[in-house]
């Protein structure tokens, strides 16, 4: 758990370094556009970890209910994200861990 942390606060310090690179890299990304894995890193892994995804008796059994259960999260932590952001996240769990269709 302690690696966990110390590894969530790494990244999340080189953030700003690695958005600079990236966006020098890459004439046609925007580097201040956030992406489904980095806001799942900043609002969702940093501090419960990924583990929750990966148990055989995960409660999230539906792309509905992944739905249900990051919008219910993004009320109950104030995290007040826009509506794309929130689809960001899912998507990006969805596609790392959960395999739901579409």
């Amino acid at each position: 758990m302690y690696k966990l942390l110390l590894t969530s606060i790494l990244l999340l310090s080189l953030q700003p370094i690695l958005a600079k690179e990236s966006a020098t890299t890459t004439a046609t990304a925007d580097a201040s556009e956030p992406t489904g894995a980095s806001l799942t890193q900043q609002h969702c892994t940093r501090c419960h970890g990924d583990e929750m995804y990966m148990r055989d008796d995960r409660q999230v059994k539906s792309l509905e209910s992944l739905k249900q259960r990051a919008h219910g999260c993004n009320t109950m932590t104030d995290a007040n994200l826009f509506e794309e952001d929130v689809a960001k996240i899912i998507d990006h769990l969805n596609t790392e861990f959960y395999h739901f269709e579409r």
